[in-house]
């Protein structure tokens, strides 16, 4: 595990976005607050790529993911939330889990196979990150990524 800066990171897992967010004309709003993190970079990468890469499938066009970060206690907390349709409270225990896929409805305007988000909490526990989620009260769904950050 090494040290990097959380700009750099959430920078890298915009790149691998950029194509399905300019397709549903996604625009990204970033309040990232200059850290170092503590990580595999590249694992990171992956899995913020994953959370980002749901929040562009679920989001209505035209509208934007929110991407934020702030520092507490060693520990920084990136926040990505979509403006979409929120994650049903039946779903919410089982989004984790190995090919579930939740609403059809919604499963079947995005696609997939219901891997992104276990691979995600696996790759979360391997750089000592937690993951959580949870609806927005204006709408859609909001993951945050905890990461260890070292003390100043």
């Amino acid at each position: 595990l090494s040290s990097f800066d959380v700009e750099h990171l959430v920078g890298e897992a915009i790149k691998q976005t950029d194509k399905s967010a300019a397709e549903k004309k996604i625009k990204f709003g970033q309040n990232i607050i200059p850290r170092p993190v503590i990580g595999n970079f590249d694992s990171l990468v992956q899995l913020l790529t994953i959370i980002i890469d749901n929040a562009i499938k679920y989001s209505p066009k035209n509208k934007t993911v929110f991407i934020d970060g702030e520092y507490n206690n060693n520990q920084y907390h990136l926040s990505i939330r979509d403006q979409g349709s929120g994650i049903t409270e039946e779903d919410m225990p089982y989004i984790f889990d190995r090919l579930y896929r939740g609403d059809k409805s919604r499963t079947s305007i995005a696609g997939g196979y219901g891997l992104g988000l276990a691979l995600g909490k696996e790759i979360a526990r391997a750089n000592n990150a937690k993951i959580s989620v949870r609806n927005y009260p204006g709408g859609g769904a909001q993951f945050v990524v905890s990461l260890s950050s070292p003390k100043n």
